[in-house]
C-alpha cells in the first residue's frame, strides 16, 4: 500500500518507506501471537499457523477492493509499485 500510494516521494526515499512499513506491518503481525500466548498460554506454532491461513484470506480480500486493483483489471493483482532510478 505504500508503494503505490506515496509515489511523490524520490526512489530511494519511497523504497525506505516500504521497508520501514514492512517492519512496522510484521511486528504488528508478529505481536499477535505475542499477545494471545501472555495472555492465554497459547501455543505459539499453532497460533502462527493459524495466522497463516487468516494472513492469506486478508490479502485474498484486501486484492479484491477498488483501492488495491488497477482500475482496468478484474484479477487479483495489486498496483504497480511506482520506483524508478534515474542514473
Amino acid at each position: 500500500m505504500v508503494g503505490f500510494s506515496f509515489t511523490s516521494l524520490p526512489g530511494p526515499l519511497l523504497i525506505v518507506a516500504i521497508v520501514v512499513a514492512g517492519f512496522i506491518g510484521g511486528a504488528v503481525w508478529g505481536a499477535i501471537p505475542g499477545a494471545l500466548k501472555a495472555k492465554t498460554g497459547a501455543h505459539e506454532v499453532i497460533v502462527t499457523i493459524m495466522l497463516n491461513w487468516i494472513g492469506t484470506f486478508l490479502a485474498l480480500y484486501a486484492l479484491s477492493l477498488q483501492f488495491f486493483r488497477p482500475a482496468e483489471r478484474a484479477d487479483p493483482i495489486s498496483k504497480p509499485v511506482g520506483v524508478a532510478f534515474h542514473t
